[in-house]
């Protein structure tokens, strides 16, 4: 939803500028920009760099006397000039249980968001004038966002040079709401045309002024002069508040900021000036008395034992009054890179270089033939993971509305986006040596075995603790990390960290690491009559699992590992893999592929149904998520269906402790071959679809849910309620809850007699290995296992021995699949690809102290120009300076996710995709957290004063009047009437000619 939010912005995020689209790494060299959060001379005034970034990325100066063009900006791109992203770094900070751990992870859908604005660019004299128009959507109601015209107006006096750091201009902007805006709570509607806000922003060499005033809080203000590098004075006014016992306090603040850049000196320091409560009535905001320093302090405090969250627009509430001081050394920051450049290696100039297809930014215009029926444009952006679409614009947003791709001039091909909601995942397995595994990283779960009379003993001949609990000192632990390294022939796993995810008890770095080899497993783990251990471990940097047969010790070059790689396929490959599968089978004998199967949590047509609908009544009624609701799945899986119990005696009587609760394991692992669901891949009305064969019913959402579904956002609270794994009737001690929010799952493979002689169990005496004729039912005593060497599949196996499955994902969010009408075929945007990074002495400059990973192999997911993720980090508290670990349980907005290293330039990192280029980095934009100063330095001068502060005198009403702009005019390029964006968030599309 498009905001145009208006923060404050920075004096030394103004010390580093950007300069327009590049293409090289040479030349890329004039991007680099790096932010500093976490101070309120940079936190609280974010708005001149909202309002610098917005202009920058309509590439103002290339369409100067060139006409009338549009440009589409990425306001999130924008709205916070740091590059914190708390979904995505709560979602590396969290951590499981390699017993558990699977391979990847959930992908949210880009919800990239385009502002559409019109702007035209003129000079006269010696200056250059910019009027713009943007459309925005403020979401005074969510379900219906209100249209809103941003008035922009820009004199440029002078371009910045060696002689004026930052040019001179003067920027002014007003905002008025197309629509009449119902407030509700007995306030007075806001008619057509009313002040939403108004902005002002002077920039001359070395001074900078700003003062903006809206409906949504009291004035935002800055002054600061920059003329003396080594005293910096500015003075800035921003907004803290907070809600608590259902009352809300809204605050404006004063600080002065001092700012020493001189070599040795170099620091930041902030010094509270005044505060004034602010009350909001029918007319406006009201200024209130001023509060003193001690009583400000006082009310913070009572508000935080009150648990209310304190929204300040800088810095933390732990720095609002007194003064305090950062040291401004790099050499004292710690570093994190949200982009790095990446640049082709194989070609000598290194031109940047993205995915062979790569995403799209789509509009649908409302010129287009199959368009005619739509009153304003439809943007949309197309991804690897989906396609979103604003909530507002989904019901507009048919099978045959037609859109264009925004980001490459020569594609002149119409798309269309047709609704989904399956995403299938194919997890293939891949085989490896154990020589190739040096520098990855492991974390195994080997409980059982060490508490076992046959393995623990062996298990303590390789080092692994038994003694004690699970801490640094005694390392007693169920669950230990390391890495691999590899030395000639020798194949060395060490211990660094042990855990217990059960009891709460995170990685925990040992005492006394210690060591194994392969050799040493290879003696220690087989009993001698032909029991030999395999490994099984999760590697918690790449997100990847592997299995390591037993022969592996022995033969470390031989093929005996395996790791599953994934890649997101749609129902046509599916279909195609299964058809030759059937090929495939009949050729050996078998009686062909029919589609899939699933032996455990398999999804049900109607349950799934009837589990999301109970989850969308219960968020209406705002329920307590507390009782976990009904199961999507059906009763299928290696468990007890009824409470049973192990004749021992064979007296037909539930003795002591031979009891087996419903929905306990079943000693087997496996379920019966005529027990298994399968699904095939149908055709309904045109569209591919999947079939629920034992249900007999599409596996599709219900129209009440789709239409549910369709007004879904993130973050909604849909995903605090939990359904059941199993039917209800089995307790809660063998019914495991998972959250509602992003999909139903089920892991399948394909339904064809190869295939299935694959995952039958494995074999003891002719019978499934577990079996036993002396499990019953409690009730009757039938017998609870059946004979036959081939009448169960187990689970085991599809891990483990099966070579492809497929994650079948009914999503829970409204998806999209990308069709190129032109051509009438699907576009799949191109997989991320991995690539590797060795770290060795040179490549890397570490974050934290006593910090050595050379030897450590990562590996880097590529997904598009800047976009390179998957970085080892920890989490430290920036409020307090503090490495908090590892992984956190809960997330709150003083933590960074602090990558432990930054890629030194010019690093290659080396692609596993053999067909594609290796790739040179170059750190583009980051945030710098600074040292804090302790004690707090004296003798700091403040000499900017309240006065110096510009009024509200300074703002211009653009929409009518003496200063008025005009109304928006028609589109001139790249011709005359067009709808066509020449700019896409800093990237010109279409280059003007005259």
């Amino acid at each position: 939803m498009n905001k145009f939010k208006i923060f404050l912005t920075s004096l030394v995020l103004l010390f580093g500028t950007s300069s327009l689209i590049s293409q090289t790494y040479e030349q890329d060299a004039g991007e680099v920009d790096f932010y500093v959060p976490g101070i309120l001379a940079n936190d609280a005034m974010q708005s001149v760099n909202f309002l610098l970034c917005f202009i920058e990325k309509t590439n103002f100066q290339t369409f100067i006397d060139k006409g009338v063009y549009k440009a589409l900006i990425d306001e999130a791109q924008c709205e916070s000039a740091d590059g914190a992203d708390a979904t995505s770094e709560q979602a590396a900070a969290t951590g499981s249980s390699a017993q558990s751990a699977g391979a990847g992870g959930n992908a949210q859908v880009d919800d990239t968001e385009y502002t559409a604005a019109v702007f035209q660019n003129v000079t006269d004299n010696n200056t250059v004038s910019g009027k713009g128009w943007v459309d925005l959507k403020l979401d005074f109601d969510e379900a219906n966002p209100t249209p809103v015209t941003a008035y922009v107006k820009t004199t440029v006096t002078e371009d910045a040079s060696a002689s004026n750091r930052f040019g001179s201009f003067t920027m002014y902007y007003d905002l008025r709401n197309d629509a009449e805006i119902v407030l509700g709570g007995g306030a007075p509607n806001l008619p057509v045309n009313s002040e939403i806000e108004r902005g002002y922003l002077d920039v001359n060499n070395t001074t900078i002024k700003y003062r903006m005033r809206g409906i949504d809080g009291p004035p935002r203000t800055v002054d600061a002069d920059l003329s003396d590098s080594s005293n910096i004075q500015g003075i800035l006014q921003h907004i803290v508040k907070w809600e608590a016992g259902g009352s809300k306090s809204t605050y404006s603040v004063k600080h002065q900021v001092f700012v020493n850049e001189s070599s040795g000196n170099e620091r930041y320091c902030q010094k509270f000036l005044e505060a004034h409560e602010w009350s909001q009535g029918l007319s406006g905001w009201t200024e209130g008395n001023e509060i003193s320093e001690s009583d400000f302090l006082s009310a913070i405090n009572a508000a935080k034992s009150a648990n209310a969250y304190i929204e300040t627009d800088g810095g933390s509430d732990s720095t609002i009054t007194g003064q305090h001081c950062w040291n401004t050394k790099k050499s004292e920051a710690k570093r994190v890179i949200y982009e790095y450049g990446t640049y082709d290696n194989s070609v000598a100039s290194n031109p940047r270089i993205s995915l062979t297809t790569p995403s799209m930014s789509l509009e649908a215009n409302t010129t287009d033939s199959a368009n005619t029926a739509l009153t304003s444009p439809i943007w949309a952006h197309a991804s690897y993971w989906g396609a979103n679409v604003n909530p507002a614009d989904r019901g507009n947003v048919t099978d045959s509305i037609q859109f264009r791709n925004q980001r490459d001039d020569t594609d002149t091909k119409l798309y269309n986006l047709k609704k989904n909601y399956y995403e299938i995942t194919k997890r293939a397995t891949t085989t490896l040596g154990l020589d190739d595994l040096g520098g990855v990283s492991f974390q195994m779960w080997v409980d059982w075995q060490k508490n076992d009379s046959t393995w623990g003993p062996k298990m303590q001949n390789l080092n692994f603790p038994d003694d004690g609990v699970c801490n640094a000192a005694n390392g007693n632990c169920p669950e230990y990390s390391g890495t691999i390294t590899v030395s000639g022939s020798t194949v060395t796993f060490t211990v660094t960290h042990g855990m217990d995810w059960n009891n709460n008890i995170e990685p925990t770095k040992l005492t006394t690491p210690f060591s194994f080899t392969a050799a040493d497993w290879n003696t220690q783990m087989t009993n001698g009559s032909g029991w030999n251990l395999d490994m099984h471990f999760w590697d918690p940097d790449a997100r990847q699992s592997y299995n390591v047969a037993y022969a592996a010790f022995s033969d470390i070059t031989g093929n005996y590992v395996k790791t599953t790689t994934e890649e997101k396929i749609d129902l046509d490959q599916l279909q195609t893999a299964i058809t030759n599968e059937d090929t495939v089978d009949k050729l050996a004998g078998g009686s062909g592929a029919t589609g899939l199967m699933c032996i455990r949590y398999c999804l049900d047509a109607t349950n799934m149904n009837t589990s999301l609908a109970a989850a969308f009544t219960a968020l209406g009624n705002s329920d307590s998520p507390a009782t976990a609701l009904t199961t999507p799945y059906k009763d299928i899986g290696p468990w007890f269906k009824v409470a049973a119990y192990y004749d021992g005696n064979g007296n037909n009587q539930v003795d002591s402790n031979e009891a087996r609760v419903k929905g306990s394991y079943n000693n087997i692992g496996g379920v019966r071959a005529g027990e298994v669901a399968t699904y095939t891949v149908v055709t309904d009305d045109g569209v591919k679809k999947l079939n629920d064969v034992l249900r007999g019913a599409l596996l599709e959402y219900s129209n009440a849910n789709k239409t549910s579904l369709d007004s879904r956002k993130w973050g909604d609270g849909l995903n605090n309620y939990r359904y059941q794994e199993k039917e209800s009737s089995y307790t809660g001690a063998y019914n495991r809850d998972q959250n509602f929010g992003y999909a139903f799952a089920m892991e399948t493979m394909i339904n064809s007699d190869r295939r299935k002689a694959l995952a039958n169990c494995d074999v003891d005496s002719g019978n499934a290995r577990g079996y036993s004729a002396a499990y019953k039912a409690q009730s009757g005593n039938a017998a609870q296992h059946a004979t036959g060497a081939t009448e169960y599949f187990c689970e085991s196996k599809l891990n483990s021995v099966i070579p492809t499955k497929y994650r079948i994902a009914v999503k829970q969010m409204p998806d999209y699949r990308l069709y190129n009408e032109t051509d009438s075929v699907f576009v799949n945007v191109s997989a991320p690809e991995t690539l590797i990074l060795n770290v060795d002495a040179n490549n890397v400059t570490y974050n934290f102290p006593s910090t050595d990973l050379a030897g450590k192999k990562y590996k880097l997911k590529f997904e598009g120009f800047g976009e390179l993720h998957n970085l080892p980090g920890r989490v430290v508290n920036t409020c307090t300076d503090t490495i908090v670990g590892r992984y956190v349980n809960n997330w709150n907005p003083c933590y960074r996710y602090v990558h432990e290293f930054t890629i030194k330039d010019g690093t290659v990192l080396t692609n596993t995709n053999n067909a594609r280029p290796d790739v040179k980095v170059r750190a583009l934009r980051g945030d710098e957290y600074l040292k804090k100063i302790l004690p707090t330095p004296s003798g700091i001068v403040y000499s900017k004063q309240i006065s110096d502060l510009p009024a509200d005198s300074v703002l211009q009403t653009l929409s009518t009047g003496t200063n008025s702009i005009g109304s928006k005019p028609s589109i001139t390029l790249p011709s005359a009437g067009s709808t066509e964006a020449s700019v896409v968030h800093g990237v010109t599309i279409h280059t003007p000619t005259n």
